[in-house]
């Protein structure tokens, strides 16, 4: 730490400090804001409360629009939210927003704001530096930084979203899949979409079975499944959930077992043909794989039939015949005639969370707004502050100096002063290094009358100038 630091910092702690927080307790009154325990505060946001999720119930078929439908209200709730901030609090600014950083337990995007620069002192260190002034002195929470995080998690909210539209779009995508591939057999076997039935073992419930396929070797009930992409391992234990393995071996997410679920469809579908026509016919349990790029990995194939879309037309041949023409008609008559309407489904619209969000933002624009007055008072003293550490440290390298000005040496004494301020207002260690040289030099030359030394001296000088003009520049640049 050289001289002028220290003297800064004295004067700091003595004087800049104590002007400050005058300013502070002013602008806190003026503000007429509440003091917050902002730890306390930040833990009832940082979690949704309950009613802040909007469930609607819809078909299936409608999901991909809904969801679209939320994205697009949520981009257009943080636009409105971002430009609000803008105008209300334009010291904060927008930089790079695609980086995403680790914040707490999570990854969302970049910080999206970070206070802009002064030429004296940066205001985001002030900003964090006078956080323990700010309405709650006990707090160790920066608001700016809440701030900035709450923001982050509209970002949180359109990727949930976005992951709800493709599962929706997918599953859709591998039913039409599996519907276009059933087309191409014509009439060669009988085939039936998205049937709704009664759950017979649970009562009001109901059972919706993907695809039915009725031949002459009975009725296969068949359940539709789109997981994984190219390189990835489902993997469908005898028992238990299923797993999605990535080409590392890591786990990427469980499914729930589509055995458990068809077998439900199964035991309806059984109950179901017993009602209706009073006759037992052969059921077969079958899931179909609506995508050829995953890698299957079936545990137990002798008791459980998985295939791929483009193999029904295999599996159906591989059963003696058990029913006739007209009793696969029977059946299919049943079901169309019998049928119920098709499920609705919950949709969780993120919406009103984004709202939540846009809410506490508009609750923290007033503190933040204090908090950048309270950064611009503290940045006003810390000016005074240098120019007073400045002044003692010019008048005690003079007072040093005495000696040597009562003999009459007092311009060389002045400009070896003057190389060393030049040389610290470089702020490089080698214009510093020349700087302080030229000050030894000049007074030994005056002493001593030795030539060489005086032409030493004014080198170190110029070369202290010249270096401090190049480090000037290169400030400019950046």
């Amino acid at each position: 730490m050289s001289i002028v630091d220290a003297i800064g910092l004295g004067i700091r702690k003595l004087y800049t400090e104590k002007k400050a927080m005058v300013d502070f307790e002013t602008i806190k009154k003026e503000s007429g804001l509440k003091e917050l325990d902002w730890n306390a505060a930040w833990e009832s946001v940082s979690k949704y409360p309950a009613e802040v999720q909007t469930v609607l119930e819809a078909k299936n078929e409608d999901h991909v629009k809904l969801y679209d439908q939320d994205k697009q209200e949520i981009w257009k709730i943080q636009d409105e939210t971002k430009q609000l901030l803008r105008d209300e609090v334009p010291e904060l600014f927008w930089i790079d927003f695609f980086k995403t950083i680790q914040l707490y337990n999570c990854e969302p995007m970049q910080v999206i704001f970070e206070a802009k620069k002064s030429k004296e002192i940066e205001m985001d260190y002030l900003l964090y530096d006078i956080q323990d002034f700010l309405y709650g002195a006990e707090s160790n929470r920066d608001i700016q930084l809440d701030t900035q995080i709450i923001f982050n998690s509209f970002e949180n909210l359109i990727d949930e979203t976005d992951k709800n539209v493709r599962i929706a779009q997918k599953g859709k995508a591998g039913e039409d899949y599996v519907g276009e591939v059933l087309r191409r057999y014509g009439n060669r076997f009988h085939f039936l979409e998205n049937i709704v039935i009664p759950a017979y073992e649970e009562e009001g419930k109901t059972s919706e079975t993907d695809v039915y396929i009725i031949n002459s070797k009975g009725i296969f009930v068949c359940e539709v499944k789109n997981y994984g992409d190219s390189g990835q391992t489902l993997y469908m234990p005898d028992n238990g959930d299923w797993q999605l393995i990535n080409e590392q071996g890591r786990l990427l997410a469980n499914k729930p077992s589509a055995f458990v679920q068809n077998e439900r469809h199964c035991n309806a579908t059984r109950s179901f043909i017993k009602e209706h026509l009073g006759i037992d016919v052969p059921i077969y349990s079958v899931i179909i794989i609506a995508n050829d790029n995953v890698r299957i990995e079936n545990e137990n194939p002798q008791k459980h039939i998985v295939i791929r879309a483009q193999q029904i037309g295999e599996l159906v041949k591989c059963f003696e015949d058990a029913i006739d023409e007209e009793t696969q008609q029977q059946i299919v008559d049943a079901f169309e005639e019998n049928k119920l309407d098709p499920n609705d489904f919950p949709v969780k619209i993120n919406a009103d969370r984004a709202r939540y969000l846009q809410h506490l933002v508009k609750e923290y624009i007033p503190y933040l707004k204090a908090n950048v007055k309270m950064a611009k008072a503290y940045e006003k003293w810390v000016k005074i502050q240098k120019k007073f550490s400045w002044i003692i440290t010019i008048v005690l390298a003079i007072i040093s100096m005495i000696p040597l000005i009562k003999e009459g040496e007092g311009l060389v004494i002045l400009l070896g002063i003057g190389a060393w301020v030049i040389g610290y207002l470089a702020n490089t260690k080698l214009s510093l290094a020349f700087a302080i040289a030229s000050i030894i030099l000049l007074p030994v030359w005056i002493i001593t009358f030795k030539p060489a030394i005086g032409a030493l001296g004014i080198a170190c000088e110029v070369i202290s100038f010249l270096l401090q003009d190049r480090a000037d520049k290169k400030n400019q640049e950046q």
